[in-house]
């Protein structure tokens, strides 16, 4: 399994950490993993039909991150969003790492909380058993990953995709508070938005 996760998690605690929870005001996503691709997927079109067609869909991000090929699916998604004229407001309200960093960057308005924390490591490999040739596979398909990744961040931030991974050649998870995550650019604004839960 390929994974932006700082560290590995079992099957069972994913299941027992909820991917979304939907709000009024906005979508909270904790673990980014198909699942959570499936729920958001729902919820934005639950969204379009009962807010009639909303110009705005705000992201909440708490997520110490999740699947690479689950992170890719949703940034498609946003992409799908902001051509049809939507503004996607991504929000990190505590923390983003890893792969939700990247969900952070790719909004139209990228908003971090004054205390919120932002981390971007390299994608990590998790291989399970199996031969040697494997290994080599999963590696391989880790470096087309991270060269899809890392020129995302380029594409987001305007950081040069080599720049980054030079950063992180120095300290291989690199954690950010809001002011140096706007000072790389993955961020427009550090704000406090306030979000109501459902009544």
């Amino acid at each position: 399994m390929v994974s932006l996760l700082p560290a590995v998690l079992s099957p069972q605690q994913e299941m027992i950490l909820p991917p979304i929870v939907m709000y009024d005001s906005h979508i909270k996503i904790g673990l980014i993993s198909s699942r959570t691709v499936k729920k958001v997927r729902f919820s934005v079109l639950k969204r379009l039909k009962e807010l009639g067609n909303p110009s705005e869909f705000i992201l909440n991000i708490d997520s110490r991150g999740g699947d690479a090929y689950a992170i890719l699916a949703l940034v498609d998604m946003i992409e799908q969003l902001k051509a049809s004229g939507k503004t996607v407001i991504t929000y990190c309200s505590s923390r983003a790492f890893s792969a939700a960093s990247l969900l952070l960057c790719c909004g139209s308005k990228r908003i971090a909380s004054p205390l919120s924390t932002v981390m971007l490591h390299s994608v990590q490999v998790c291989p399970g058993e199996g031969r040697f040739s494997d290994v080599e596979i999963e590696m391989k398909e880790a470096k087309r990953l991270e060269g899809i990744i890392f020129d995302l961040y380029e594409k987001y931030t305007g950081n040069t995709k080599s720049s980054l991974l030079r950063k992180l050649k120095k300290t291989p998870e690199l954690y950010l508070s809001a002011s140096e995550s706007k000072d790389l650019n993955l961020i427009d604004e550090i704000a406090t938005l306030p979000l109501e839960p459902l009544a």
